[in-house]
């Protein structure tokens, strides 16, 4: 596991300018200032893990900053991508709240600035604050939605439906400015989008290069540009 650097100082958790991202929006500044006694800020570089799946769930993660990348190990030793997070979300909630281990890997993508909150105090925030409780409850059903369908294309869609996919949800979550590289801004290698869409490195090259012939993204070996974002909605349409 990846040593995060020693603590920064930072606005608290009422003024964080991801909340209003948050599922934590919902609480009162009095509610925002359990966590906001309890948290610590870390800043971690890109590869850095914040925890492993199977260990006990001892905090519940903030991201203020950066990306994550969250992931499982199946039984032959590969890995399975099951999707990334960005400011203004949380990670590790729904083994704190079963009081059981992580299921899951996760592992920055981008210098980040993440603050972990103890297990016991966020699971007296849920317990206290019927808001917040439904508020992670909808989220759930969000995230729990999106996982059904990216099996079901995994399944059923060739790889360029499912590259466009990716291209079109990291950059709608990231920035409205189409001219904006998405590499960047989803902090997600070439490899890691491949694991993400089930495919491998050399498959999402020739589909990436065969996009850009087409002038929906701009390719280099340095980054990914989305050009034509109506076009490549389009393409699921047909």
């Amino acid at each position: 596991m990846g040593t995060p650097s020693e603590p920064k100082a930072v606005d608290g958790c009422f003024a964080c300018r991801a909340r209003h991202d948050h599922p934590f929006r919902c609480l009162t500044a009095d509610e925002t200032a359990v966590p906001e006694r309890t948290h610590v800020s870390h800043i971690y570089q890109r590869g850095q893990t914040l925890f492993y799946e199977g260990n006990p769930a001892l905090a519940v993660y903030c991201i203020k900053s950066g990306s994550v990348r969250l992931s499982r190990m199946t039984r032959g030793g590969g890995e399975i991508v099951i999707g990334t997070r960005s400011a203004g979300e949380i990670v590790g909630f729904r083994a704190a709240i079963a009081g059981q281990p992580y299921g899951l890997t996760a592992v920055t993508t981008a210098p980040s600035r993440i603050c972990a909150i103890p297990r016991d105090v966020f699971v007296e925030m849920v317990t206290n604050s019927p808001t917040l409780a439904l508020e992670l409850l909808r989220l759930l059903s969000i995230r729990s939605r999106a996982t059904e369908g990216q099996l079901i294309s995994r399944a059923h869609e060739p790889v360029v439906a499912r590259t466009v996919r990716l291209l079109l949800a990291t950059h709608g979550q990231q920035d409205a400015d189409a001219q904006r590289p998405v590499e960047q801004l989803a902090g997600l290698s070439r490899e890691e989008m491949a694991l993400l869409i089930g495919t491998t490195r050399e498959t999402l090259s020739r589909t990436l290069h065969s996009l850009a012939e087409r002038g929906l993204v701009e390719v280099s070996p340095s980054r990914l540009r989305v050009l034509n974002m109506e076009a490549l909605r389009a393409r699921l349409r047909t």
